[in-house]
């Protein structure tokens, strides 16, 4: 028999407060301190900027004209 040994890891708490619709508003932490906050157009498209850039997709292995 074997017994497999994991290493204690900390655990974060958070809470995620929606509006009437669902949509994650607010994440807060255990302490109620607000990490994140969310704001969303009429149609569900966040008003957030973007954190990362669109992924650009790899043309090196497409067909090339000619």
């Amino acid at each position: 028999m074997s017994a497999l040994c994991l290493p204690a890891q900390a655990q974060t708490v958070t809470y995620i407060h929606t509006d009437a619709l669902g949509s994650p508003v607010v994440e807060t932490d255990a302490n109620r301190n607000v990490i994140e906050r969310n704001e969303y157009e009429p149609y569900g498209r966040s008003n957030q900027p973007r954190t990362t850039a669109p992924a650009i997709p790899d043309t090196s292995t497409m067909p090339q004209p000619g």
